[in-house]
């Protein structure tokens, strides 16, 4: 797997991967105080956040709130995306709460 990392700034990173490879690729079980979208331009397989499944594959978007175990199981394919984590810091409370909205249920639109 080809990894590409840029950081801009200590609050921000991105990385790009790849693989050409047919193995299987398989992240471990981690978490961060960031959030995180990852974009599989490439890929099929499994996405696990907080012991729930969730199938992926081409053009699937995921994003993970701060503070959730997570990670991805990929079948023997080719794999491409980017992924991006961002602290809550780089963010107005506003946007905060809309985002933790997604995850806690509560109405984000007032």
């Amino acid at each position: 797997m080809k990894n590409h990392h840029m950081v801009i700034g200590e609050d921000i990173s991105v990385v790009s991967f790849s693989s050409q490879e047919r193995g299987e690729c398989i992240s471990y079980d981690h978490c961060h105080d960031r959030y995180e979208i990852t974009y599989l331009l490439s890929a099929r397989g499994r996405y696990i956040v907080e012991g729930d499944e969730h199938k992926v594959s081409n053009g699937s978007l995921l994003l993970i709130c701060p503070m959730s175990y997570h990670k991805i199981e990929l079948e023997p394919c080719e794999v491409e995306g980017i992924t991006v984590e961002f602290s809550k810091s780089i963010l107005s409370d506003r946007v905060c709460g809309l985002l933790d909205g997604l995850w806690d249920g509560s109405d984000i639109h007032g």
